[in-house]
């Protein structure tokens, strides 16, 4: 762990997925008791033993007189949102109600500009945001092959699905991208990566890909990106399908990506004859 917290605790905002119970089960491990802030719609069996508060999105607010009743010093966001909330301002709490108008001028515009924003209310109201590599180093994609290997053909269609994505990243787009053959074939919008690759999955059972198999997902955090929120992640579920969608390999950025349940995604990817591959910037 590069971070120990000597005089408080931390606070883990858990929305759905795995990443939160990951980053709770390394504190806990290291003899740390996080307190876990459920957002809306999380109902992970694994926080039920867990000191913690559920949240409604009208009361997201109530984080700071929380963390300051419970002595947190430190928080970090973890975890999927599906959408953008359903606010009842009519239900708004005072706590929540601040927070307001440095978050909602930037709710038009894309995730990087509505993270930033939470990390600088967070950080006025004086605690201090970690990222998940700060809490589970381990989770940290090291650079080097960890199921099969790469062709030739798959480095020339790894090194321009990076070229894209550095591409796009002025226009705060997607993490992901596919490339079959010489070109792209699919980029990762907002709803996220494993949909995109059921459209890939969609365009071969629909003959709009001319092989059932082939292709590379390259996944990689965008130029600029503050890693601490919404650091590119893979999981069982993402190789999985990524087998499903007939995919030769996954070739991610290394010491910029976590993963997942590490040992099972090795698993599916060499079950899949899928190569999976951290490449260095």
């Amino acid at each position: 762990m590069t971070w120990r917290a000597e005089h408080d605790r931390v606070a883990i905002l858990a929305g759905s997925g795995a990443l939160p119970i990951q980053l709770a089960t390394q504190l806990t491990t290291v003899g740390l008791q996080p307190y876990i802030l459920r957002l809306p719609g999380v109902t992970e069996k694994p926080f039920e033993n867990l000191d913690g508060q559920d949240l409604r999105w009208e009361q997201v607010g109530q984080i700071f007189p929380l963390c300051k009743e419970h002595s947190i010093g430190h928080i970090v966001l973890a975890g999927g949102v599906d959408g953008r909330p359903d606010l009842k301002f009519s239900q708004m709490d005072w706590p929540t109600l601040r927070t307001l108008p440095t978050i909602l001028g930037q709710l038009l515009k894309g995730d990087d500009a509505v993270l930033g924003s939470v990390i600088t209310v967070i950080e006025k109201r004086g605690l201090k945001v970690l990222g998940a590599a700060d809490i589970a180093p381990s989770l940290v994609v090291d650079e080097g092959r960890f199921s099969g290997a790469p062709g030739t053909k798959d480095r020339n269609r790894i090194d321009l699905g990076f070229q894209l994505l550095d591409a796009m990243s002025p226009f705060d787009m997607g993490q992901a991208c596919v490339v079959i053959g010489g070109r792209p074939v699919a980029v990762e919008g907002a709803e996220g990566t494993d949909a995109m690759l059921r459209r890939i999955m969609d365009l071969r059972d629909n003959g709009r890909l001319p092989l059932q198999r082939g292709g590379v997902m390259v996944k990689a955090p965008k130029a600029g990106q503050d890693h601490r929120v919404d650091m590119p992640t893979i999981g069982p579920e993402t190789v999985s399908r990524a087998v499903a969608a007939g995919l030769d390999g996954i070739a991610v950025r290394a010491g910029a990506t976590l993963i997942l349940e590490r040992e099972t995604c090795i698993d599916i990817a060499q079950r899949g004859d899928l190569f999976l591959t951290g490449i260095a910037a």
